[in-house]
């Protein structure tokens, strides 16, 4: 993870942020999704983990992108 985001700093790629957006968002879903599951019924619990954690993945790298396009864009304007 530490690499992730020493590549991030070095170059803000918009590629870059989407990986590190999906990453972090789905795997956020995907504990949310297990407390609710674990919270609603626990035999299908596996189930909600997925339910949540793939689209907050999705939701994730598109955030992700569009944070990389304006830092790239920051960082040419910057120079």
């Amino acid at each position: 993870m530490r690499s992730l985001v020493g590549q991030i700093r070095a170059d803000p790629s918009a590629v870059n942020c989407a990986i590190a957006g999906m990453l972090l968002a789905g795997a956020a879903g995907a504990i949310i999704g297990l407390v609710v599951g674990l919270h609603v019924y626990v035999a299908t619990a596996w189930a909600a983990m997925f339910e949540l954690g793939i689209p907050a993945a999705v939701i994730g790298a598109v955030t992700g992108f569009l944070v990389g396009c304006a830092l790239a864009l920051v960082s040419r304007f910057w120079r």
